[in-house]
């Protein structure tokens, strides 16, 4: 197999077939969110994720760092939470991040599963959050979620592409790494942290 298809695309747990890459744009999304979360006024932000053994959460955590370092925010390892798996995992996490001298004020989780897990034990705490990768109704929750949002037909679609062109084509060459872009959408659920000037200013006051 990995000799006809050199291609691959790499998900959450899977492995490549060959020499070739196609992944989305973990590492800008990432830091697309985290700047946006930094442009509320947020400077304690914490990033909740499964396992950092996998390219995936890597380059999200990547992304995260580079965005606080971007701004002049250190990284702190107590900020982030992994092994968050389920709703009792992820309100472990965050009852722990709850708890520090001086807790975060916004989370930003690094997938869709992390974040629809941490959302009942986030509601009451007031964070604020954002999400890589969209997923049903986000939108329609009470603050909506806003979420780095790619496309897996996208992807799905130029892989097949690659993988048929490389059939009919076995000795042309191609990008080492191709990556797909994706897409900050804003909702309502970044608000300045309770009581910062932005809020202030926000409310009119």
């Amino acid at each position: 197999m990995d000799g006809q298809y050199p291609d691959s695309v790499r998900g959450p747990r899977s492995h490549p077939v060959g020499r070739r890459l196609l992944h989305r744009g973990r590492h800008g999304g990432a830091f697309d969110a985290t700047s946006h979360i930094i442009g509320h006024g947020h400077s304690r932000i914490a990033f909740l994720g499964d396992t950092n053994e996998i390219p995936t959460t890597q380059g999200r955590i990547a992304g995260y760092e580079a965005a606080l370092a971007c701004h002049g925010i250190p990284v702190r390892d107590e900020l982030v939470a992994m092994g968050v798996r389920d709703r009792r995992s992820a309100a472990d996490a965050i009852a722990g991040l709850a708890s520090l001298p001086t807790p975060p004020t916004a989370v930003f989780c690094s997938n869709a599963r992390c974040t629809m897990a941490a959302i009942p034990a986030l509601k009451p705490l007031g964070w604020a959050v954002v999400g890589f990768g969209d997923f049903p109704m986000a939108d329609l929750l009470t603050p909506s979620i806003t979420v780095v949002d790619q496309d897996p037909s996208a992807l799905g679609s130029l892989a097949a592409g690659r993988i048929l062109d490389r059939i009919d084509h076995p000795n042309r060459r191609y990008r080492r790494r191709t990556v797909l872009p994706v897409t900050l959408v804003t909702r309502d659920s970044c608000a300045a942290p309770a009581g910062s000037c932005a809020e202030r200013r926000a409310l009119g006051a």
